[in-house]
């Protein structure tokens, strides 16, 4: 994530609030820290790329069955976002194309 001591939204006139990006993978990881962001736009973008790099560090573990997700939260704790990941073995069954 990007770093909290320098968030982008403190180069803008545009007020800072504050995202929480919290992970699930069969354990909770709360982000207790959270960053400054200018708006739900700006957290969704932080949110994806996030999410990517956990799951390009092997995030989601590599086994079959394995749920993965990110929640965004802001500073009063509502639930803005929810982003969900999941491992699944297909053994030769046809894709579900334009499901």
């Amino acid at each position: 994530m990007r770093d909290p001591c320098a968030p982008a939204c403190w180069q803008r006139s545009t007020p800072c609030l504050g995202y929480f990006f919290h992970a699930f993978n069969g354990h909770a990881h709360p982000d207790t820290e959270g960053i400054e962001l200018s708006g739900l736009e700006e957290a969704r973008q932080e949110a994806v790329q996030t999410a990517g790099e956990i799951i390009r560090g092997n995030g989601i573990k590599s086994r079959t069955g394995s749920d993965w997700r990110m929640e965004v939260t802001d500073a009063a704790g509502q639930g803005l976002l929810r982003l969900r990941f999941s491992l699944e073995e297909l053994s030769g069954e046809a894709p579900l194309c334009g499901d």
